[in-house]
């Protein structure tokens, strides 16, 4: 499983959605999972046990899109994953 974590809700309602038409591509064309940041963060426990209650399965492959403050929140518990 490939994983794009990002707002898109947040995408679909700017003025310029090249990012959202991208990332809804990722999803429909190629099988991409999306999550919204917010939900990543509030998640009960590690990075890694949301991601299993969610999914039930560790992506192989995580994009972070415009995450900057979770990124460096939750740096040393993201390196701990592993997937790239």
């Amino acid at each position: 499983m490939k994983l794009l974590v990002c707002e898109l809700d947040a995408l679909s309602g700017y003025v310029s959605r090249e990012f959202y038409y991208i990332i809804t591509d990722l999803i429909t064309e190629h099988g991409w999972q999306q999550l919204e940041t917010q939900k990543l963060w509030r998640g009960a426990g590690a990075i890694r046990g949301t991601l299993l209650n969610k999914f039930g399965e560790l992506p192989e492959t995580i994009l972070f899109w415009e995450c900057y403050e979770f990124l460096s929140a939750h740096a040393a518990d993201i390196s701990g994953l592993d997937c790239q």
